[in-house]
């Protein structure tokens, strides 16, 4: 996670620091090498890098804790586009907690430049202090009394039973629904600053156009026949750009080459592990072909019956390909799941128990997100080898039977571990979801 780049620092923090009652005995764990500081004015503590969206540097958190909150707060990132960030310190000590949460803000430049949309829950443990520092654009509804009680109504409580955990989730749950009440310009996913250089001839843009333009031919005209094209075209690009005509052919013949081998390398099997994605799956038509209103329809009526046996709420995404911005950026299959998962409000349940299940027909993938509710009791080889049989279905074009196998082997997993009772609220639509 890189800090995004911004205008102005907000103003003074919303939040007071609070001290917390309970009694920590807990010795604060070194910085590894991944979370390096750079150096402090003299009689200050140094500030981390920002490298995720959690920075624990006394050890409080597990690493499957520290992955749950990642998660919810990068599905929340990208459903809304405000950027939270919680940093767990061992002490500000000699600085005031105020002091040391603005130069924290001030290095890691949370929330989009024009929007000033971020914002920081800050932990001092051996001090007892915890403050909530908002940007400008978030003050409306950060208020210092809304902060003030989240702190002191949600935080110190469970901190006073030891449960960190429990008391920055829900705290960042609370953040979270105040935010998305408030209008604020739709997440960017296409821009990412200092990604891109400026100028260098067309190197960079015949580049460009050999990737994006071999995953479109290819998926047209097919392998051969859409890398001849593409190397005709990226032969072209070079020559009209006043380069001689033997470079003009060896760039072709280049272009030709990999785009041959990269759709080579792809094959034609199921994966539930990541691999690089493209518009070489085909037509929007192809997936309407395979997932027919029929098929549908069974997925629907499977999840409809699985949801009555527990208390788990399923949501089904099929989707034909990535859009041309997120391959650029080569954006995971998984990381793509996470954002539906966000996007379709499938981490809002009112008991964190959703899952999506996400099928990627280009890079012939299937993903499974659960909630932190769920994902908290069930091992991540479990969600696997239900991707494992849905694949074996697809493998062999059974995409109906591949589908609901998926979403029994789901809700047989949520039936052993929240069994719950029939007839419970209906959060998420039953019905499958194509893009």
């Amino acid at each position: 996670m890189t800090p995004r780049s911004r205008g102005a620092r907000p103003g003074a923090g919303c939040a007071l620091s609070l001290l917390l009652l309970a009694v920590l005995g807990i010795t604060p764990a070194a910085p590894s090498a991944a979370q390096s500081m750079p150096a402090a004015g003299p009689g200050q503590q140094p500030i981390p890098k920002l490298t995720a969206r959690v920075t624990d540097l006394t050890g409080t958190l597990t690493a499957e804790q520290q992955t749950q909150l990642e998660q919810k707060l990068a599905a929340f990132e990208s459903a809304k586009g405000s950027q939270l960030a919680v940093l767990i310190v061992p002490t500000t000590q000699p600085e005031d907690i105020a002091q040391y949460s603005i130069r924290v803000f001030d290095e890691w430049k949370l929330g989009r430049k024009s929007v000033d949309d971020g914002a920081l829950l800050l932990i001092a443990k051996n001090d007892r202090r915890v403050r909530i520092e908002p940007a400008r654009g978030l003050e409306g509804v950060l208020t210092d009394a809304m902060c003030n009680r989240i702190i002191e109504e949600t935080i110190s409580p469970a901190f006073r039973q030891g449960n960190f955990y429990g008391g920055i989730d829900a705290a960042l749950e609370q953040m979270m629904r105040l935010i998305q009440g408030e209008p604020l310009p739709p997440p960017d996913r296409g821009w990412h600053p200092g990604e891109r250089s400026h100028g260098g001839g067309p190197l960079p843009f015949v580049l460009f156009a050999v990737l994006a333009g071999s995953v479109v031919l290819r998926g047209i005209f097919a392998r051969t026949l859409g890398s001849a094209l593409t190397g005709a075209g990226a032969g072209l690009l070079v020559f009209l750009a006043g380069y001689a005509l033997a470079l003009a052919l060896l760039a072709a013949a280049g272009a030709f080459l990999f785009t041959l081998l990269a759709g080579l390398s792809r094959g034609s099997g199921w994966s539930s592990y990541p691999r690089g994605g493209g518009l070489g799956g085909g037509w929007r038509w192809s997936t309407r072909r395979h997932f027919t209103p029929q098929v549908r329809q069974a997925i629907g009526q499977a999840v409809q019956e699985c949801e009555s046996r527990h208390e788990g709420e399923i949501r089904f995404v099929v989707e034909t390909a990535l859009d041309l911005p997120e391959l650029w950026h080569d954006l995971p299959p998984r990381q793509r799941a996470l954002q539906l998962f966000g996007l379709l409000g499938v981490w809002d349940t009112e008991h964190n128990n959703g899952v999506l299940i996400y099928v990627l027909m280009a890079d012939r993938v299937v993903e499974i997100v659960a909630d932190r509710g769920i994902a908290a009791r069930i091992a991540p080889a479990e969600w696997q080898a239900v991707c494992r049989q849905m694949e074996h279905h697809y493998r062999e074009g059974r995409f109906s039977e591949g589908s609901v196998v998926g979403v029994l082997g789901v809700g047989a997993l949520l039936g052993r571990h929240f069994p719950g009772s029939p007839g419970g609220g209906q959060e998420l639509p039953d019905q499958p979801v194509l893009l």
